[in-house]
């Protein structure tokens, strides 16, 4: 009697081990990718930081849905974090949407370098809609790959080419200059190239790889589009119930993600473009004649769809900046 209560009094006495607080993030990239590897690495680098206190929980593939139906299951309090691949980032913060000017942006370096001196402007536009953005990361030129070769003007209107179906900046683009757009969710790209009903996609090598739509196009066409820029977000106040010490935790982690994400996108780049030719995709030299058309129209677009896109003084100050990056006088 008398030792049953002693090992009753020495449990009660025994402090409760408290559940880990669990983060779950949605991600349309597939498991098995270079990018899950770097998501797992954040998901780990979390766990080891808070001594297990926060765990992270990784939904890849669009299981959760896109980055719409994930900010909606975000929101009923399904999930804790998005990582997007540009359309929710620009839903949340507008001015992103300036990131993507088509023919204004020449490289990666021109993008990431106006992304920095806007950061302050996209992480106002971030808090006024309650979330906070835990990195940005660069995913690099959107390029055509195609199953027929596109090298004029006329040809890129003519094939029809897959327009992510969340993507209202792309489909304004896309209706202006005339192609023939196939919009559908990312998740269907693949079905819809096997069933024949798209010709062409506009992607950057490292989702052309991740989706293994390289498998199925025989051409990619060397002019650079939009360059690409992503972010992970959770809402403000799920941030901020987390103990001081494990919020810190987290954004550092982020920040190292952020930046291996970037390293990983301006190092596969070319290389996967080296790997494609070598497994028979042909590249497709674009004279430039053909080039200055194109963004022409692209310049021409700006002008006509004027706020639809971006506003006029945003536009202004992106075009001020490359100036100054372009003179090499860069603050």
């Amino acid at each position: 009697m008398l030792r049953a209560l002693a090992v009753g009094l020495l449990l009660l006495a025994t402090p409760a081990v408290a559940e880990p607080t669990v983060l779950r993030f949605s991600l349309v990239a597939p498991d098995g990718t270079a990018w899950a590897k770097e998501f797992k690495a954040f998901a780990w680098d979390v766990e080891r930081g808070t001594r297990g206190e926060v765990t992270i929980k990784l939904y890849f593939s669009g299981v959760a849905g896109d980055d719409f139906e994930s900010l909606g299951r975000l929101q009923r309090g399904q999930l804790e974090g998005v990582a997007s691949a540009s359309m929710l980032c620009e839903h949340l913060a507008p001015s992103m949407r300036a990131l993507r000017l088509l023919g204004v942006f020449n490289s990666r370096e021109e993008s990431d370098y106006v992304r920095g001196k806007l950061n302050g402007l996209f992480d106002e536009e971030f808090q006024h809609a309650g979330f906070v953005n835990l990195g940005f990361s660069s995913l690099g030129a959107a390029r055509m790959f195609s199953r027929v070769p596109v090298r004029t003007f006329a040809d890129v209107k003519r094939v029809r080419t897959w327009v992510w179906d969340i993507d209202r900046l792309g489909r304004l683009y896309a209706e202006a200059l005339g192609m023939t757009a196939v919009p559908m969710p990312i998740t269907q790209v693949r079905a819809a190239l096997d069933e024949g009903r798209l010709d062409a996609v506009m992607a950057v090598p490292t989702a052309a790889l991740a989706y293994q739509w390289f498998t199925r196009l025989k051409y990619y066409t060397d002019v650079r589009t939009a360059f690409l820029t992503g972010c992970l977000v959770m809402e403000s106040r799920t941030l901020e119930r987390l103990p001081a010490p494990s919020q810190e935790v987290v954004r550092a982690a982020a920040k190292r993600l952020a930046g291996r994400l970037d390293v990983l996108g301006k190092e596969m780049d070319e290389t996967l473009l080296v790997m494609f030719r070598k497994q028979g995709m042909q590249e497709v030299a674009v004279p430039e004649s053909v080039r200055l058309e194109l963004f022409e129209a692209y310049r021409g677009i700006r002008e006509r769809l004027g706020e639809q896109l971006v506003p006029s003084a945003l536009v202004k100050r992106v075009i001020a900046l490359l100036t100054v990056y372009r003179a090499g006088s860069r603050p």
